[in-house]
């Protein structure tokens, strides 16, 4: 046994290199013998532990048998293996321990958390196992080593293979069944190593291991012919791939497959199979367009293929030849030699060097057609002003002043007809704009095109400030200042290139607000393929630039041209999308309307239901197609899961919505319990099941209904069996077990699973006894229990509400507001009398008795409290005050409560009324006031009074709600006013025959509407 391990093992903690290298290099013969010293430092365990990949049962017995084993590690075997835990010193010593208060809080801040720690192997070894020695373990590796790094994982490749290769096994095969997990075990450990897991894994962690650049070659061609598409695209995108398999798996079924090993197979060996894949297509028409397709995929086709492609392929493929980055005058050529529909001519009108055919082009007056044109290089001035008076859209007139940038008479043109951007256009042509404008300019959110930043950086006055980013981006530009000349002389910090950070680079691509320059300067600079994809639904890039970017085997890039942030492409892109992406993409097509009629009718022939319903649904509005034409779907074939999908999203029919409620798709399930058209039977059914998403929808739709006794029943016995149930997230548990009205039930489930239900069982439990013995435990410092929850319990006895006071005087206000006993409210009244500010200040207008007080109990409230916080807590019960006292709060009742609220009891004696009366004329507003009379009726005295008022409402309300005497009906109906007389109609106290037959044959005759059938109604009435 080496000495110097053993002096180790019992010596105080060292450094960090000390303590991990020996443990690591070292025999297992000597760690065993080490952890047999009674000594053995704590460290030394744990760094065993934590830097031995053979640490195994045999190990973890030894290091738990040692009194000195960390109590962290500890939680950390017992949560992976707890019956290798059990029944050993450490764990002895833990149960010990936990029986003192800081004991237990210790062990439970050892224990792992599945949600953040312990959530996948990644986390475990970064953020647990290897957090303290993974800084040490990085510096081992070279410069290079760590600057490989991995986007998805923290830490370098090298980091990541190291802390693996000294995990030990049994953690490893723990993970093996998580996703995440399995594949980060294949994208880092040793390939030797990796071989014993290869068996189990399954094709999306298969497809990591295949895109491995050590992967074997028995392993590579043990899956070229995987069910997998996913393994075997991965396996065609590896450049590590022998040249005969990636021949074979470009000949796969799967187009994503196939065009993968194309773009990786050298150039050689892939003309070699375009010519042989040409030949055997020609022979199989039905082959043809795949072939073609295959090429324009290719980002360096041969210029024959593209040539043959846009003389004999369909209109689609033909623009893609002529957009392609090889197209060559003779592609050009040959594709605007044949018939095309107008807008297959997007790459014709683009690079055509034809003048004649660039004039007749010109007269198309199609909108893609003419921002192609502003980019030709050989369109002629002539061609250019005869373009601008046949299209004023803002991106052909910048196009074309970016393409005349240096001829300031064609500016001066473009300028006059650009009417959002032409007059900064104008400013900017002027040498003594000074620095402020132009910046304002260049801040400008609608000045964001590419000429109007190339001008500004021309200017001599441009701002300092302003120079370091359009060196970087526009060089030409800014070299033709002299402004910038003179920074450069004087090696200014002004005069440096600098290119924007990366964050805001992503800032502006995701707003959509990015500068053209930017754009344009990453189209053709950058490799980062996401940012390259990003600039296609900004609203400032040029079309014409991303044009070609529809053509490619990347779908994620394909689709940006649907992005919602996406300005408005041509007909060849979104034919494109159609071709190259799935239903969910074509639906997003039709849904924001963009496409042509005529492309609509081709997806109304598509077999896939989800996505007909949804081009029908367009095709209704546009008139394609009659609305007698729209079927409804069949209860017994409602299509694809998509399909479904849509169909359970926008149906009202109860019938098909009770079948989507039954579909094996979880997706479905979980939407047509969210849908108020489902009934409630079917509802009750979802939430009987073992999904949370699914159960939490049900219940919130179920929550929202008024149910039958029966029907409540029912959902009683599925709250009680769901709370029971494991399978459920434990939050919604616990918000079914708050709506379980069976408090037997509830009590039952104290100090059960893992006290997720203790607090509600504290809240809401009647049982005395319970209380008394919980509070005693808290009282008495068990943590596991929260103080607060017993304030909240309606059913506290006026012993338990003071020992809670006496423990936290600060949870009075709690008591006061939930307690049900009247008894133990009034009990109370000493304490609350000294803190009621403080009530009032916790709970506001929520303080509101819950308690019916008689009239003896209210006054000794009233006696005990400020009128503030008594208007507050008891103004539903003001009727059973005395008169005195009632009196002497009427003043403070406009300034705290709602009078709405107040008038809501009708309980009020005929002498409180007059007092009401008096106060709400005192103070007059027309809705208390109407509030009042609709509640309350007055006598023959009050009414009369009111009558005599000046006030044209007032006396519209009593005729509106008071029963009237045969006076009063007379008097009211010969008001002045029309509104007034117009009342006595609505009033539900008068009788049709105590109006006069001359008062209603003359509103019978007035204009409106609604007057006259009143006036006939009451007509009726007296001949009836």
């Amino acid at each position: 046994m080496d000495v110097n391990l053993a002096v180790l093992c019992v010596s105080k903690k060292p450094l960090v290199a000390q303590r991990i290298e020996p443990v690591y290099n070292a025999s297992r013969a000597e760690i065993e013998q080490c952890i047999a010293i009674e000594q053995c430092q704590g460290w030394f365990l744990e760094s065993v532990f934590c830097q031995r990949s053979d640490v195994d049962k045999a190990l973890i017995e030894l290091l738990l048998h040692h009194p000195n084993c960390p109590m962290k590690w500890v939680a950390v075997i017992n949560y992976f293996k707890p019956d290798w835990a059990a029944n050993t010193v450490a764990m002895a010593q833990v149960q010990l321990a936990c029986l003192e208060p800081d004991g237990k809080r210790e062990w439970g801040g050892c224990q792992l958390n599945p949600d953040y720690e312990a959530q996948t192997l990644h986390d475990l070894l970064h953020y647990k196992i290897f957090i303290q020695s993974k800084e040490y373990l990085s510096r081992r590796f070279s410069q290079e080593q760590r600057q490989q790094t991995d986007k998805k994982y923290p830490g370098c490749f090298a980091l990541n293979q190291e802390m693996l290769r000294r995990t030990p096994k049994f953690i490893i095969e723990h993970y093996l069944t998580d996703k995440d997990s399995a594949k980060y075990i294949a994208k880092f450990m040793d390939w030797a190593d990796l071989q014993a897991y290869l068996e189990g894994f399954e094709p999306g962690v298969l497809a990591v291991v295949a895109a491995r650049d050590d992967v074997s070659e028995l392993f590579s061609r043990q899956q070229v012919t995987s069910k997998s598409a996913t393994v075997r695209k991965a396996l065609a995108l590896n450049a590590t791939t022998p040249k005969d398999i990636l021949i074979t798996l470009a000949k796969d079924k799967n187009k994503a497959v196939a065009e993968a090993a194309l773009n990786t197979l050298p150039e050689a060996e892939r003309q070699q199979f375009l010519q042989q894949s040409g030949t055997n297509a020609t022979l199989a028409g039905n082959l043809e367009h795949q072939h073609q397709m295959r090429v324009l995929l290719l980002p360096h086709a041969p210029a024959t293929e593209l040539l043959h492609i846009a003389s004999s392929a369909t209109p689609l493929l033909t623009c893609a030849a002529t957009l392609h980055a090889c197209a060559d005058a003779a592609v050009i050529n040959a594709a605007a030699s044949r018939d095309l529909p107008l807008w297959a001519k997007v790459g014709i009108a683009l690079h055509t060097a034809d003048a004649e055919l660039i004039s007749t082009l010109i007269k198309s007056a199609d909108k893609p057609i003419a921002i192609a044109l502003s980019d030709n290089p050989n369109l002629s001035v002539d061609q250019a002003l005869h373009l601008m008076r046949q299209s004023s859209d803002n991106r052909v007139l910048a196009n074309l002043a970016n393409r005349f940038i240096d001829e300031p008479q064609m500016l001066g043109v473009i300028a006059g007809q650009a009417r959002v951007w032409g007059p900064w256009l104008k400013q900017l042509m002027l040498p003594g704009t000074p620095g402020t404008a132009l910046r304002a300019i260049y801040r400008e959110s609608k000045a964001r095109y590419l000429v109007l930043s190339r001008l500004i950086a021309r200017h001599p006055n441009c701002p300092k400030s302003l120079f370091g980013h359009f060196a970087y981006y526009m060089a030409d530009d800014v070299a033709l200042n002299p402004g910038y000349k003179v920074l450069l002389d004087k090696a200014d910090k002004a005069s440096v290139p600098k290119p924007f950070d990366g964050w805001k680079v992503d800032d502006y691509l995701d707003s959509g607000q990015s500068y053209e320059y930017l754009c344009t300067w990453l189209l053709r600079n950058s490799s980062d393929i996401a940012l390259q994809r990003k600039t296609i639904s900004a609203t400032f890039v040029n079309p014409n630039l991303v044009r070609p970017q529809a053509c490619t085997s990347d779908t994620h890039t394909v689709r940006r041209f649907i992005h919602p942030s996406a300005q408005a492409f041509s007909e060849y892109e979104y034919r494109m999308v159609v071709e190259l992406t799935g239903v969910a993409s074509k639906k997003t097509l039709i849904e924001q309307e963009r496409l042509s009629d005529a492309l609509l009718q081709e997806l109304l022939q598509d077999p896939d239901k989800a996505l007909f319903r949804v081009a029908q649904k367009l095709a209704l509005k546009r008139g394609l197609v009659n609305a007698a034409e729209v079927k409804q779907p069949e209860i017994g074939n409602l299509g694809n899961k998509q399909a479904r999908l849509d169909l359970v999203r926008s149906t009202t029919c109860s019938e098909i919505l009770a079948v989507l409620a039954k579909d094996k798709t979880v997706d479905v399930r979980c939407e047509a319990a969210q849908r108020r058209e489902l009934d409630t039977d079917s509802l009750l059914v979802l939430l009987s099941e073992d999904n949370s998403d699914i159960v939490q929808k049900a219940f919130s739709n179920l929550c929202r209904r008024s149910l039958a006794e029966v029907e409540q029943q029912k959902l009683q016995n599925q709250l009680k069996a769901q709370v029971l149930n494991p399978a459920l997230d434990p939050y919604l548990r616990q918000s079914l077990c708050r709506k379980v009205t069976d408090t037997q039930f509830t009590d039952s489930l104290f100090k059960q699973h893992n006290g997720i239900f203790d607090e509600i069982v504290m809240i809401t439990t009647p049982d005395s006894d319970l209380l008394d013995k919980c509070l005693f435990n808290v009282l008495r410092g068990d943590r596991s229990l929260n103080l607060d929850n017993f304030a909240e319990n309606p059913n506290l006895s006026a012993s338990q509400a003071e020992a809670i006071m006496a423990a936290n005087p600060q949870l009075l206000s709690r008591i006061f507001v939930h307690i049900n006993s009247t008894e133990v409210l009034l009990s109370l009244l000493p304490q609350a009398q000294s803190l009621h500010y403080e009530i009032l200040k916790d709970y506001g207008s929520g303080l509101t008795a819950k308690q019916n007080f008689s009239p003896e109990q209210l006054a000794q409230l009233y006696s005990a409290f400020e009128p503030m916080f008594f208007l507050q807590f008891a103004y539903k019960q003001l009727h059973k005050l005395a008169d005195e006292a009632f009196a002497a709060l009427l003043p403070l009742l406009p300034e705290l409560i709602n009078y709405h609220d107040v008038l809501e009891n009708k309980q009020y004696s005929p002498q409180k009324i007059k007092m009401l009366l008096k106060l709400l004329l005192g103070r007059y507003k027309r809705l208390d006031m109407e509030s009042f009379l609709y509640a309350f009726q007055l006598d023959v005295e009050d009414i009369q009074h009111i009558i005599q008022l000046k006030s044209e409402d007032m006396r519209l309300l009593v005729a509106m709600h008071q029963p009237l005497t045969a006076e009063q009906i007379q008097q009211l109906s010969e008001d002045t006013s029309e509104r007034v007389s117009d009342a006595l109609l609505h009033n539900k106290h008068i009788a049709a025959e105590q109006l006069s037959l001359d008062f209603l044959q003359a509103k019978a005759a007035v204009r409106n509407k609604s007057i006259v059938k009143r006036a006939k109604e009451r007509l009726q009435a007296r001949v009836n």
